[in-house]
């Protein structure tokens, strides 16, 4: 049955009355339903070594983005920042939170907790700052390496097998080089990505180089979801030093590679300014690699080779860390496609895991320069010993198995 007029027992006493108590109803739910509980968290460098930069989510805005913090479980120090959103068609981010803590000791490990006290805080994680030691063989420094990681069984697989090493060992941090979270356009699975890695990095701060998935967004996810030292231009290039490395990461998705660039330029002054005695070892990573001998992308990134090797080789860079082509290869020291004991050593590590799968076809016969290539999902372990010795492994991600294993040595 229908009714024209309101039924007596609902005993509702003006129609005004009504509105209001329903615009009631929808804040007191809205409150009650609101999911504040902080997820994606991760930590970054500043650039500076007494600062960490601490990033999460939520799903709805809290009143502050708050770190409780300290160098015990107490938490007795706090710090807050702000959040932002970003907007694409037909999607609105979560509120992505960003705080600096400031401050912080050497060699020390500090706990911490996001959130709010209103919407909630998250569990208690911890990391470790620089520690003032020499690098030693005692106390070596050690690095993750990865590159085209992204949403899928096997990304996870490959995750997993970090998480196992990192327990072994302690990562300081990881670099990966682009291709983070294969979105490509799907925003939801940047969420999903962030909260796969999450127990990597909430400790271990992860350094990111931006690929051609990030271009496809026009790296607005990647510029509001992260933030890396601000040295450079946004979070496409930058650099940093940590203990005896310097660290250059460059921008291979652009057209700023030209000698005039604003990019070009910030590498040449970056490079010159490395003091060497503090920081003996240099190593650079982008995405699209200039040394290739597979049959996917192989020259995919000839114009920025052309205008940057002299530089690279003139510094004497070390090491370079690539991605995108969807497997392993190591190059022995090349510059201008000939074998250099005193030039750099390329290494493309795009096997991290995506969807899109390995990259079978090789060139044949294998090139002069090429040292090692396998088409299997893995990841890499750097572990610089002193000034002069770094050991490089492969680890193919399904077992575990050391795959490629070698050293590089210079004469400093």
């Amino acid at each position: 049955a229908t009714v024209d007029e309101t039924p007596s027992d609902l005993n509702f006493p003006s129609e005004g009355m009504t509105t209001f108590g329903f615009y009631l109803l929808c804040l007191l739910l809205s409150g009650v339903f609101a999911d504040t509980k902080p997820q994606q968290i991760h930590i970054a460098f500043t650039g500076r070594s007494d600062e960490m930069n601490i990033m999460w989510a939520t799903v709805d805005e809290t009143p502050t983005s708050t770190v409780q913090y300290g160098n015990s479980s107490d938490l007795n120090l706090i710090e807050t920042g702000s959040f932002s959103h970003y907007y694409l068609p037909f999607y609105e981010s979560p509120a992505l939170h960003t705080v600096t803590i400031k401050g912080l000791a050497p060699s020390t490990t500090y706990y911490y907790r996001v959130g709010d006290s209103n919407g909630g805080w998250s569990n208690t994680f911890s990391f470790q700052t620089k520690s003032t030691l020499p690098v030693t063989p005692q106390n070596p420094l050690k690095i993750a390496v990865l590159a085209d990681n992204g949403d899928s069984a096997n990304s996870d697989m490959v995750f997993d097998a970090i998480m196992k090493k990192d327990k072994e060992i302690g990562f300081d941090f990881l670099i990966l080089s682009g291709d983070l979270s294969y979105a490509n356009g799907f925003q939801y699975i940047w969420d999903q990505w962030q909260n796969m890695v999450e127990p990597f990095a909430t400790h271990a701060p992860m350094m990111l180089a931006p690929g051609n998935h990030e271009a496809i967004s026009l790296f607005i996810p990647y510029n509001y979801r992260f933030q890396m030292p601000t040295n450079g231009w946004d979070n496409l290039y930058y650099s940093f030093n940590y203990r005896n490395v310097h660290v250059l990461i460059l921008n291979s998705e652009s057209l700023d590679e030209f000698h005039f660039s604003s990019m070009y330029q910030f590498a040449a002054s970056d490079l010159q300014r490395v003091n060497r005695e503090e920081t003996p070892w240099i190593i650079a990573a982008w995405h699209h690699p200039w040394y290739c001998s597979n049959a996917k992308h192989e020259d995919s990134a000839w114009f920025m080779k052309d205008e940057y090797e002299a530089l690279f080789y003139k510094m004497k860079v070390d090491l370079v860390l690539q991605g995108h082509v969807h497997a392993y290869e190591r190059t022995h020291p090349v510059y201008n496609w000939s074998v250099d004991s005193s030039a750099t050593t390329y290494m493309t590590d795009g096997h991290g895991g995506n969807k899109e799968g390995l990259y079978y076809d090789w060139d044949e016969p294998q090139p002069s320069w090429s040292a090692y290539r396998e088409s299997v999902f893995g990841f890499s372990t750097m572990e610089i010993f002193n000034s002069t010795h770094l050991h490089w492994q492969m680890i193919r991600g399904n077992d575990s198995y050391v795959r490629d294993d070698f050293w590089i040595v210079r004469e400093r």
